[in-house]
């Protein structure tokens, strides 16, 4: 009875993540037929780390390295840092600093580059069973974004945006190397949605669906590699991207706290 549950909420899960995000942010923007949209191919390249410092506190860091068209072109320069507090095994929660610098690329580009000073809260859910993980993120960004225009810097009011992920992951292999301990496939998809008088017309601006192959060498590290579809609303609401995008990520996780 209890497998037949899971399995059940699982099917409903599933449905959410191939199809509630990307629905929901077409039927928004139903209005707007004359919209813009191009097609394109991009490639991150994305590291992460988490260090217990102490207790149930540690560090957690990231960094994305994001470009357009594979590699010609730059995109994107993400960096992540927080300070993580375990609530329960389950549970965990993050409040950090992000410093995001975007160039000029692909066929609707920016008039100017921008950098972006974010502040970010996050709680993380992980269910974990033994049919599939499912994990569970929510995340608030307060957004200080800056046009650099000949040399200089020109502000504009904080941006609030809050983001829901859903996540899969189960483990799979046979062999010594392809055994299960090592080998995973993951399944996820992101919803962004903007908050306040500044939002505008496009209220959920982006939608982030994922799948991809990982494998786990030993206890502390990962690599993880799958096809990210990135739909994002410009704000201007008459121009959308529809981007195909290669990602590679390495994870490392100490996975005990160091002696005081």
């Amino acid at each position: 009875m209890e497998a037949f549950i899971i399995l059940r909420v699982l099917r409903y899960l599933v449905w959410v993540i191939v199809c509630w995000g990307p629905l929901t942010l077409r039927a928004q923007n139903l209005g707007h037929s004359e919209r813009e949209q191009v097609d394109q191919v991009h490639a991150w390249y994305v590291w992460t780390g988490q260090y217990p410092i102490r207790g149930k506190w540690g560090l957690y860091t990231e960094y994305h390295f994001r470009r357009a068209n594979l590699l010609s072109e730059f995109q994107q320069s993400l960096l992540r840092v927080g300070a993580e507090y375990k609530l329960s095994p389950q549970v965990s929660g993050i409040m950090g600093y992000g410093l995001i610098h975007t160039g000029i690329y692909g066929e609707q580009p920016l008039v100017h580059p921008l950098l972006e000073h974010r502040i970010w809260q996050q709680l993380l859910w992980k269910y974990p069973n033994r049919f599939v993980n499912v994990s569970q993120r929510l995340r608030m960004e307060e957004r200080f974004i800056s046009k650099l225009e000949n040399g200089a810097s020109t502000p504009t009011p904080v941006e609030y945006r809050i983001r829901y992920r859903l996540q899969l992951e189960r483990n799979f292999g046979w062999g010594t190397w392809l055994n299960r301990q090592r080998n995973f496939w993951c399944l996820s998809n992101e919803v962004f949605a903007n908050l306040g008088p500044g939002a505008g017309l496009n209220r959920l601006d982006q939608n982030r669906f994922y799948v991809g192959l990982g494998h786990r060498f030993g206890q502390d590290w990962q690599v993880q590699a799958g096809y990210l579809r990135q739909l994002v609303v410009k704000k201007s609401v008459y121009e959308e991207e529809d981007n195909h995008t290669l990602m590679v990520m390495v994870s490392h996780t100490l996975t005990s706290s160091p002696k005081h």
